[in-house]
């Protein structure tokens, strides 16, 4: 017990260091009080099947438009069925992040993002009216973790017709920061390369006075949440911060890119009631 709480600390005095920034005076601005052990066990990242056990690979997900396919700007109802491995209703989920399923909606060129929360029948069945803002190609991710199994993620992709937007090449960011919602934002992340953990961490400043934010607020149970999809649009990753009960100035994450190529992603915090969504695009060794 004593060498497992030694190693805890190491872990966590490396991590500390990594948030503070460089220098005494940026360690002092910008330390995080909930950086703690409890904290720490919290985050993670899932999505992909490559793990997946052969129960799990078994589960599927069943997408259909029962009110007619979708057409860009109308509202399309969304029926997503979770079915076990002997074909019947997955009835048993577990609440992860304060819901059952998640849905992340994103175009062919990544220019569009949506992070909804379809509404349970009972039944293994959710609903949703979802409306695509142009016409092409939209992937769509169902995030669920059932009972007794680990994270999963099914998707299926939608053609919308409808005008299309002009083609806009994916381009990682030549700077990762920017002015959202009244705050300055920041992306740094430690030594970048695919398959192997790398610390992501935003920091964040109020815009008006420059000074460190420390009034963020919960969102589906952490201070925030990065979604994450590659340049195809086929690869998905749902990352949950460390220090998932801070109030800012920073949100640390832990994520593994499963290869190497361009990677959009969405940050999405939570201030004075709003949602915030911070997107980056970033190219991974």
């Amino acid at each position: 017990m004593k060498l497992k709480c030694n190693r805890l600390s190491v872990f966590i005095l490396v991590v500390t260091v990594m948030l503070s920034g460089c220098g005494a005076a940026a360690k002092e601005e910008l330390q995080d009080p909930y950086l703690d052990p409890m904290s720490l066990s919290m985050g993670h990242a899932h999505g992909g099947a490559a793990a997946e056990t052969s129960a799990e690979k078994a589960i599927e997900a069943v997408w259909s438009w029962p009110e007619g396919k979708p057409e860009a700007g109308k509202p399309a109802m969304l029926k997503l069925q979770l079915a076990d491995g002997a074909g019947k209703p997955l009835t048993k989920l577990d609440i992860v992040h304060e819901q059952l399923l998640h849905l992340v909606a994103v175009s062919g060129d990544l220019q569009h993002f949506q992070h909804i929360h379809p509404n349970y029948n009972g039944d293994g069945s959710f609903e949703i009216a979802v409306t695509f803002p142009s016409g092409g190609p939209y992937t769509l991710f169902a995030d669920f973790t059932p009972t007794g199994y680990h994270a999963l993620t099914r998707s299926i992709i939608v053609e919308v017709p409808g005008e299309k937007p002009a083609p806009q090449p994916l381009k990682p960011d030549a700077q990762l920061s920017g002015q959202f919602d009244g705050m300055e934002v920041s992306l740094h992340y430690d030594h970048l390369m695919a398959k192997m953990n790398t610390m992501m961490t935003f920091t964040f400043k109020d815009s008006r006075t420059g000074r460190p934010v420390r009034d963020l607020e919960l969102y589906l149970g952490a201070v925030g949440h990065v979604m994450i999809v590659d340049s195809t649009a086929r690869t998905f990753l749902h990352v949950h911060p460390l220090n998932w009960g801070s109030s800012g100035p920073q949100a640390a994450f832990s994520v593994a890119f499963p290869e190497s190529g361009i990677y959009k992603m969405w940050g999405q915090f939570k201030r004075s009631s709003w949602i915030v969504t911070v997107p980056f695009t970033i190219e991974v060794p």
